[in-house]
């Protein structure tokens, strides 16, 4: 039987939702047929037991292969990095030279946005301290074994920039989006931990004890940092060290992947980031409405908040006049005496009717 290969990307979507996992699968399979790429016997079986209403969807994006600008400048600005690491044959002194020499060249639409990322990767250069191992390396490992009902399953990536210092490995991960990640976001992202969790596969690295990983985030010239120690184990959760915890969280992705795992953990959050929101029909309501007609939503959003404004005035000219206007659970209310008349929002007290209170802070104070 032929191997199974797990690429990040695709285990990250199943970790995060096997919805968006099982969508991304068979959107996937749709544009390499469309391509006239070849695709595995399962894949051709998944196609051929989906929805026939959702193929047709798929199939119209798929065939128009549509992209926006961001995903066609974030690809336009990562080869163009890719690429002047691999003709300076990882050389990096000679990067920047090779930025100022192709960037006049490149898509004036896109053009701002490749010499902001050509400034950030120059700085970040000219303040690289430890010994370049290489670009877009490409790792693997075999995850499981060989059954009787299906081939081995490994677990492959491509890193941006590897490199080695005194205290371990070092991995840069270009980005190119609008997203701004905190050092806490990093060290929790299935890409850091699958990327530190398969190079101390790696038969070379197999005395690496600690990864240090970094976003780079070229659009905002940012970054955000994490660090994995292989052993390390929580002083009340002994003998969990990072690397079993990670391999867990692995292993769980995988057995939703091979049990072909269709459910759906809609949050906010989640289905708002998830590519595949205008498919599912569980996602959250704003991320299903925005991903049905973005452009009537924000139409609404404006009509909405203008519609807050006129009732928040309402309001305003009815409690100057009239006096306290309570809701079940909130009340408007004067707020405390300034210059200028206000009306603030709070919660109503079930215990202390309003009407015990004098609006003297000091007296009402003693019934609170």
């Amino acid at each position: 039987m032929e191997r199974i290969i797990l690429d990040r990307s695709t285990l990250e979507r199943y970790a995060s939702c096997p919805q968006s996992g099982y969508l991304g699968r068979i959107y996937d399979a749709l544009v390499a047929q469309n391509r006239g790429q070849k695709i595995t016997e399962e894949e051709k079986a998944l196609l051929a037991e989906m929805d026939s209403d959702l193929r047709k969807r798929m199939e119209q994006e798929a065939t128009a292969e549509k992209t926006d600008k961001l995903r066609t400048t974030g690809a336009l600005v990562h080869e163009l990095i890719e690429r002047a690491f691999q003709e300076c044959r990882n050389d990096i002194s000679g990067v920047p030279d090779w930025f100022s020499e192709r960037l006049p060249s490149i898509r004036p639409d896109v053009h701002p946005d490749a010499i902001r990322a050509a400034r950030y990767v120059a700085d970040c250069l000219a303040d690289f301290h430890t010994n370049l191992i290489g670009v877009e390396v490409q790792i693997e490992h075999e995850f499981l074994p060989p059954l009787k009902s299906r081939g081995p399953v490994y677990l492959t990536t491509r890193l941006d920039v590897l490199s080695s210092g005194k205290s371990g490995l070092h991995v840069w991960d270009w980005k190119c989006g609008y997203k701004k990640r905190s050092n806490s976001e990093a060290a929790a992202s299935f890409q850091a931990q699958f990327i530190a969790f398969l190079l101390w596969q790696q038969p070379e690295y197999e005395s690496i004890n600690t990864v240090h990983f970094w976003y780079q985030e070229v659009r905002w010239g940012t970054v955000a940092y994490a660090r994995f120690i292989r052993d390390e184990e929580h002083p009340r959760l002994p003998h969990l060290t990072t690397e079993a915890a990670i391999k867990g969280r692995i292993e769980s992705s995988v057995r939703l992947y091979l049990e072909n795992n269709k459910e759906c953990w809609p949050e906010d959050s989640k289905c708002l980031q998830c590519d595949y929101v205008r498919y599912c029909n569980l996602a959250a309501s704003e991320a299903a409405e925005i991903a049905e007609d973005p452009k009537g939503f924000v139409d609404k959003l404006i009509v909405d908040a203008a519609s807050v404004q006129r009732r928040q005035k309402a309001v305003n000219e009815w409690v100057r006049a009239h006096g306290p206007l309570a809701g079940t659970k909130m009340v408007f209310d004067k707020k405390p005496p300034s210059n200028r008349f206000t009306v603030e929002l709070r919660r109503i007290d079930a215990q202390r009717p309003e009407c015990s209170l004098t609006g003297d802070e000091d007296i009402d104070n003693h019934f609170i």
